[in-house]
């Protein structure tokens, strides 16, 4: 009569199952059947919370909770006998830790604090290195008998990778098996895993610690790929990810990110798989390195100019009157074919003299944005104080942004930093990652934070005077938009709420410059022949890629410098200059750095 909570359930006994055989049965005569068969296990739903079938399980968890206060408490005389029977039964070890608010028992909960704070101490006894290979032993018990639709015994799954990490175990086959075979998890185990941001965070590392252990210790390290258990372990951590995004990444981005394996990967491998379209571990976006990709990228770019030109030097030779640059590059851009696009790029100053071996390119690319970008061309508004670049509405110079998409993929694929910024919303638009009302705080934070409030249950609609409509600044003009058809005569109720936060979002970040965006995306896809070359990156790492990153390291650059024309780093000018240098303000600094390279941001390899 209680169930195990599971709507897929199959158990035609349980009351949660679809196929539940008493469903015509009313209480009393439910109340008859389940007197006569609960005794009987096989009648019992192997779902069911342990705590529901065996309800003697509630005096080993409250002799665990002396135990785990005394742990965290640093006692002495801890007795760790209840430990000694817990992890000898897995159906007790299921209900450790569970939110005290959660009367249920089978509901993925957790008292988040009280277990940190119970890891943490278990390094400070020795008497738990004891347990280790029983706690193996449960591991491997717990994640042999995985049932994916029961959510107390997902839970379990997570509870003892965190008892693991402690120990920093690197290996239990069980482990690595349960994710290569069960990679249709579902999406509710995600979104319930990074609500407990700590736990998911111990989580990741843990299994990071198995792929990194499982890879060093290959044969063939690079071909990873051959190895089912290793890729079961990074799609589960890429899912991980993808559910962070869409839930406002509570955990850091770079805690995805696996240094050593990007570190031992073949490169040449790699590029060849994704020039073929084979499966790699660029597939996964999250958890390789942008480092590893930036070099994918710019070898494959190389390769390419290479082919193009039977191994010939050849280039994309744009001849620019600076004081026509936008007109020219237009003039001189359009009709381009893929191929002449995908050539090392040299700009030429008209009446100037200057080789350009970056420099010029650098300046080009300074110049001609700070041109396309300014309030007189009309193309972009500066929004979310002043930080990004977003379509302007209602204008539909379309070749305009085409070629302003091309001139930044050129950028890209010429490795030039743009000293302009878009929203990430951009990037996820051309990489095809779902957008939601998240998305709109890129751009217009304010109407996400009303809309957002619009949906709370407390918020009254009916009291509003709101329409499925929007008005807009057209140029001066107010504008009015129906968000659904006859949307100016029909109300924001209650009822209908939802469906109007939906619509005003879709609105914002789709329609309303859905012609802009498509021209943009047009020019910057011109330019890349293989798309896999651009979408090995997450968005936030191509917003790196175009614009760079606000992290500076001097003295990376004081060591990278290269002296010419007699000058050593022991000159006595040059010691002066760092002298001066030192004592600049950030401010002047980044002033300096913008003159030297064309942007203040720096580089996915740094000041190098």
């Amino acid at each position: 009569t209680y169930g195990c909570g599971c709507p897929t359930c199959m158990h035609n006994e349980c009351f949660s199952s679809p196929y539940f055989k008493y469903k015509d049965y009313d209480s009393t005569q439910l109340a008859q059947v389940a007197e006569k068969i609960s005794k009987t296990s096989s009648h019992l739903c192997d779902k069911l919370s342990p705590m529901i079938v065996d309800p003697s399980i509630f005096e080993d968890l409250v002799f665990f909770s002396d135990f785990a206060s005394s742990v965290i408490s640093n006692d002495p005389e801890t007795d760790f006998s209840i430990f000694e029977k817990i992890i000898k039964s897995p159906q007790i070890f299921y209900m450790l830790f569970l939110d005290s608010e959660d009367m249920d028992y089978y509901n993925f909960s957790f008292d988040e604090d009280l277990l940190v704070s119970f890891l943490n101490q278990m390094r400070n006894f020795k008497e738990f290195h004891n347990y280790k290979n029983d706690i193996i032993s449960l591991a491997s018990t717990i994640f042999r008998n995985v049932s994916i639709d029961s959510p107390h015994i997902m839970r379990a799954t997570l509870l003892i990778t965190l008892f693991l990490y402690i120990f920093d175990i690197r290996k239990v086959t069980a482990i690595s098996n349960f994710y290569d075979s069960h990679r249709k998890i579902d999406d509710q185990f995600y979104t319930n895993l990074i609500k407990y941001r700590k736990l998911a965070e111990i989580h990741i590392a843990f299994c990071q610690n198995l792929i990194t252990h499982a890879c060093q210790n290959q044969l063939k390290p690079g071909n990873v790929l051959d190895n089912s258990e290793i890729i079961g372990l990074v799609s589960h951590i890429q899912k991980i990810s993808n559910v962070n995004r869409n839930n406002g990444f509570p955990i850091n981005l770079n805690l995805f990110k696996n240094e050593e394996v990007s570190s031992i990967l073949d490169r040449e491998s790699e590029i060849h798989s994704l020039l073929l379209s084979r499966p790699t571990l660029l597939d996964y976006p999250s958890f390789i390195t942008i480092t590893f990709k930036k070099e994918i990228q710019e070898r494959i770019s190389s390769l390419i100019m290479f082919a193009r030109n039977d191994g010939r030097p050849s280039y994309l030779v744009l001849e620019i009157d600076r004081n026509n640059i936008v007109r020219e590059t237009m003039k001189l851009l359009t009709g381009k074919k893929q191929e002449d696009l995908q050539k090392p790029l040299k700009i030429i100053f008209k009446n100037e003299k200057g080789d350009d071996s970056g420099g010029l390119s650098r300046e080009y690319f300074q110049l001609i944005t700070k041109e396309v970008f300014c309030p007189d061309f009309a193309y972009f508004d500066l929004i979310n104080d002043n930080k990004f670049y977003w379509f302007k509405k209602r204008y539909f110079d379309l070749d305009g942004f085409k070629l302003i998409g091309t001139l930044v993929a050129l950028a890209v694929h010429n490795s030039v930093l743009l000293p302009i910024r878009f929203p990430i919303l951009l990037y996820k638009k051309l990489l095809n990652v779902p957008l939601s009302i998240i998305d709109l705080y890129d751009i217009k934070p304010e109407v996400a934070s009303s809309l957002q409030s619009i949906l709370k249950d407390d918020f009254d609609a009916s009291e509003m005077d709101l329409f499925f409509d929007i008005t807009i600044d057209n140029f001066g003009v107010p504008d009015t938009i129906e968000l659904i058809p006859n949307g100016s005569k029909i109300a924001v109720t209650n009822e209908n709420k939802k469906q109007y936060v939906d619509s005003v979002v879709e609105y914002e970040l789709e329609s309303s410059v859905k012609e802009q965006f498509e021209a943009f995306k047009q020019g910057f896809w011109l330019v890349f022949q293989i798309p896999k070359n651009i979408t090995i990156y997450e968005p936030e790492e191509l917003d790196i890629i175009v614009s760079g990153q606000a992290v500076y390291d001097w003295e990376e650059l004081k060591r990278n410098a290269t002296y010419s024309n007699g000058y050593t780093e022991d000159s006595e000018n040059i010691h002066l200059f760092w002298q001066v240098f030192d004592e600049l303000s950030q401010e002047n600094k980044i002033e300096f750095l913008m003159f030297l390279t064309g942007t203040k941001m720096v580089p996915i390899k740094g000041l190098k």
